[in-house]
């Protein structure tokens, strides 16, 4: 995952707003690209039937909005949703996210790095200066949203304790969307089952770290399972 172990979050070039509560709980790091993300977890074990949450905020996420959207991203060969609040996966297992017509969000594959969001950055720019008609603009998420991963049988139970919508497995398909309030926060909830697993991605004002941190915990304190680091997380679901 990283080319650099055991390293302080101090050391990279930028650090994700999480980094002081995993470093209380004697988490190790490793640098991915210019962030550190919290590889394990002192003590931490995944637990199945409970909650598990992981912190992706040094992962790559972006997106892009306005007029030509759509059309400019399919003509990158993506898979792009065909209607808005659904996910799509695509080859380079990079999540596209369509929040509306014309907005998506782009969230890096957990395992393994790629540069198809930045490739993706890149060609926006050469196609912007290029194109006469509109293809949108970037909508930049990394310093914007926090980000984390909730994974377990009984994470759609702990988000009815903060959350309005019914995340019931029965009642919210896998690679659906809700943009919604969680907490009292704004919050963009995506489900995103993994190695069999019940999953969603929570993304909510990264200003707001701190506080829903200690919601997060608070809410689920009841349930086994608990805070993971990022190897931790993918061990257990492989």
């Amino acid at each position: 995952m990283a080319n650099a172990q055991d390293i302080h979050p101090d050391q990279a070039l930028a650090r994700s707003p999480f980094s002081r509560k995993l470093n209380a709980k004697q988490a190790q790091f490793a640098r991915r690209g210019e962030y550190t993300v919290a590889s394990s977890v002192s003590g931490s074990g995944y637990e199945a039937g409970g909650v598990n949450f992981c912190d992706l905020s040094g992962l790559v996420r972006s997106g892009f909005k306005g007029n030509g959207t759509t059309d400019w991203l399919s003509s990158k060969s993506l898979a792009v949703p065909a209607k808005p609040n659904t996910a799509e996966l695509q080859k380079d297992g990079t999540l596209l996210c369509r929040l509306s017509d014309e907005e998506y969000l782009l969230l890096s594959p957990l395992q393994g790095e790629t540069a198809g969001i930045a490739e993706l950055d890149a060609a926006w720019a050469a196609d912007h200066v290029a194109s006469d008609k509109g293809i949108g603009y970037p909508l930049p998420r990394q310093d914007t949203h926090s980000w984390i991963y909730l994974s377990g049988a009984q994470t759609s139970d702990m988000f009815a304790k903060i959350c309005g919508v019914d995340l019931r497995a029965e009642m919210f398909a896998n690679k659906e969307i809700a943009q919604t309030v969680a907490a009292r926060l704004g919050a963009i909830i995506i489900r995103d089952d993994l190695g069999g697993q019940l999953g969603f991605h929570f993304l909510t004002d990264s200003a707001s770290a701190t506080y829903i941190w200690d919601v997060l915990e608070d809410a689920t304190a009841e349930f086994a399972g608990g805070v993971l680091g990022l190897e931790d997380l993918l061990r257990a679901l492989s």
